[in-house]
């Protein structure tokens, strides 16, 4: 588990998966509103923290689709940087997904 100032992060559990698609299909999760408060970056930031420290990883990686600017600017915020781009085949249809590798090592 990980807590920062606003948010706590835990494992899924799965008693999770019954509300998971209406959290995703409620309008208010996705209110401009919302957005520039910090609610990506700052777990982002904290889990960063995590795997340099707890868990002693020397390389981490974030592996986003290439249309998702939003995400690409919060690894950008909190260190990681373009490694490449490449494509990955989509796990339904196989079909080529773009993709965007960030990275950053201790």
């Amino acid at each position: 588990m990980i807590q920062t100032e606003r948010l706590l992060l835990r494992a899924w559990r799965d008693q999770d998966l019954a509300p998971f698609p209406r959290i995703n299909g409620d309008p208010e999760v996705l209110d401009p509103a919302y957005c520039g408060r910090g609610l990506a970056t700052e777990p982002a930031a904290a889990v960063l923290k995590e795997g340099f420290g707890l868990l002693g990883l020397s390389r981490v990686i974030s592996i986003i689709h290439k249309d998702n600017i939003a995400s690409r600017r919060v690894a950008e915020k909190i260190g990681l940087r373009l490694w490449r781009e490449a494509e990955h085949p989509r796990p339904d249809t196989g079909q080529p997904l773009p993709i965007c590798v960030y990275a950053t090592s201790r």
